[in-house]
This record gives structure tokens, sequence and C-alpha cells, in this order.
């Protein structure tokens, strides 16, 4: 028994189309046949000589040299034959299959018995071609076909070898995927909000992380909006709900009243609050402006009082008296400033 084997024409030409780049060559499938094609026709023939049965292509692998295919042939359906030539077609793109490599053994072959004869019958011939590129190959194995124990184990043994089993430690697992994160430095306050599909079941590797990456930068583009002042003073946590809580606490809230053509007026102060006031009589030849901090308990601490010779103070429960402000009816603006939060602004009143 001598096998020996060529690529044909047609496959030489797919090879180098193959081989030019930007196309995916595709290994279609193998038949056996009991004919012989003359050395002189082997280069252009585009079939078997005398097509017997389909074959299997049951493994490929890269070797020194080339890609080598393992081609199995299993008994015939019907009636034995002899075995005497192999051939592969393949493909490229979307293109027809052509008769890419033709084996054959012109010193007999091999004899092939029926099923019913040898049902358990297998016959395997490695075929070693010149197949090496960076293009895409894809192979059709075909998955119908009887294998050998020991073809079996060998498999088991190599799946063994390369699998992870579900309890397994995927740490030294590398994924490949397109980042949608950035350094710290390039990731600017103005960067803005990258859209980030909801993570789901069933997603590849590579699209999960691209999702968690891209959610990355969102958080860098956040931390880069929040900045690294010190807010330790107003949040004893440092963080920057406490310190949003504590401005808050201590907003001031105020009220403006006017008293028109009065010569005296009573402010009404609801007890237990701290008030600042501004009272401005609204004429151009007597501009008082008294600034006064005062308790709701009636004390009354002035801050400042600009001269006015007939304007006196008195207190009452909760209310400051100005009487005799001015020699003339007068208009009075009146801003009250509240400096607790816990009082209602709306109860300060004038009368």
């Amino acid at each position: 028994m001598s096998w020996t084997g060529v690529i044909t024409n047609a496959g030489q030409a797919l090879l180098d189309q193959w081989a030019a780049g930007g196309h995916t060559m595709t290994i279609d499938r193998a038949a056996v046949g009991s004919g012989i094609t003359s050395l002189a026709d082997l280069l252009t023939a585009t079939n078997l000589a005398h097509y017997e049965a389909a074959a299997s292509i049951i493994k490929v692998e890269a070797v020194t040299g080339g890609t080598r295919f393992k081609i199995q042939v299993s008994p015939s359906a019907s009636e034995a034959y002899q075995a005497t030539e192999i051939g592969i077609w393949a493909h490229i793109d979307s293109e027809a299959s052509v008769l890419m490599a033709l084996h054959q053994d012109t010193e007999g072959g091999v004899a092939v018995p029926t099923q019913s004869q040898m049902p358990d019958f297998a016959f395997a011939l490695y075929c070693i071609h010149a197949i090496s590129n960076t293009s895409e190959l894809t192979v059709n194995i075909d998955p119908s076909a009887f294998v050998s124990n020991a073809v079996f184990t060998e498999a088991v043994e190599s799946l063994d070898s390369t699998k992870l089993a579900k309890t397994g430690d995927s740490k030294d697992n590398v994924t490949g995927f397109t980042s949608g994160d950035e350094a710290d430095t390039a990731v600017t306050y103005d960067a803005g909000w990258s859209t980030v599909p909801a993570l789901a079941s069933g997603l590849k590797h590579s699209v999960l992380f691209n999702r968690i990456s891209t959610m990355m930068k969102n958080v860098r583009f956040l931390w880069k909006l929040i900045g690294d002042t010190d807010i330790s003073g107003l949040s004893s946590q440092h963080t920057v709900t406490g310190a949003l809580s504590k401005l808050n606490t201590d907003l001031i809230s105020s009220k403006l009243l006017r008293k028109s053509n009065a010569l005296q007026y009573s402010l009404h102060l609801p007890s237990g609050g701290r008030f600042v006031i501004f009272c401005v009589p609204n004429s151009s030849n007597d501009m008082t402006t008294i600034l006064a901090t005062v308790y709701g308990n009636g004390t009354v601490y002035i801050n400042n009082l600009a001269e006015q010779s007939n304007t006196t103070f008195t207190t009452s429960t909760n209310a400051i008296t100005a009487n005799t402000i001015t020699t003339s009816p007068m208009t009075f603006s009146i801003l009250v400033v509240s400096l607790d939060k816990t009082v209602n602004i709306d109860d300060v009143t004038i009368s």
C-alpha cells in the first residue's frame, strides 16, 4: 500500500486566492473511490475516477510544514470495494466547491467491507498539505463518523488537558474585548456620561467586559465632577450627602416687611429663634439703618445704630417697638433674617 497525493490545479488556484488575504477558505468534505487517475491527469482532475462513498473528516491539526487531515472511511452500505482514491473538496468565501486535493494508491488500496460483514470497520488516512496562512480556514468535521477506541481516548485526553471544568478556576483565562475605560488622567470633568446597556444573562465575555469597562469610565467621570476638595468641615463622615445635609440644616430664611406712613411700629418675632433685622426708612433726608440681633425671649442686642435723636426702642413679649422714629410719618422697609431653620419666618409680623 503506497498512497500519494497532489494539490489539483483548481486547488492551487483556491489556495493562492486564500493566501492573498481577506478571504475565508472552507474545507467542505471528503469522498472515497475505487478508480485510478493517470499521473498525467492528476493535476487537472475535478472529481474521483470512480466515486464509491462519502468519507469523514474527523480531525484537522497544524503540523510542521502545513495542515494534517485525518480522513476516515467506514464500511460500505451495500457492496464491498477496494478503496484506491480519496479526494478533498473546498471553496473560497461563497464560491463553488472544487476538488482541492486527490490521493490515490496505485498498489491496490484498502479493501472496504460491507456493514453486514464488518460493522466496526474503520480505515483512516492522514493527508498533510502545505496549508498555512493567517487568513481564516474553516473545516467541516463530520459529526456522525464512528471512531476507534484509540481515537476516542486521544480526543478525551486532549479535551481534559484544555477544557475548563464547571467548578474550575478561570483565573488564568484571557478574554479579548474592546475596552470603554480610560486612564484617570484622560477622563476630564467635561468628558460626559457614556450610555451602558444593561448587563444580562447570556452575554459573551467580551460584551460583559466592554460594558463593565465603560461603566468604570463613568465612575472616573463622576469622581472628576465631585472633585477632591476637603469637605471634612461640613461632614464628619467626609461624605457628599453629609455635607449637603449640613448645608441644608444651616440654611437661613428671610422676610421683607413694609410699614407705610407710620410714626411708630411694633415688630413681632416668634420665640425660640435668632434674627438679624435691617430697618431702613425710605427717606432721602433721614436714612436710619438699624442692625440688630434679636432673641425670641424679647432681649434686643443693638449692633449698630445710626444717630437719630428721637428714636427709642422698648421691648415687650417677643416684640420690638420703635417709637417716634421720625418727626413725620414715613414708610419703612424692614428685612428680618432668621438664623434658625426651626423658626417659621412666616410668623414674623409688623403692626
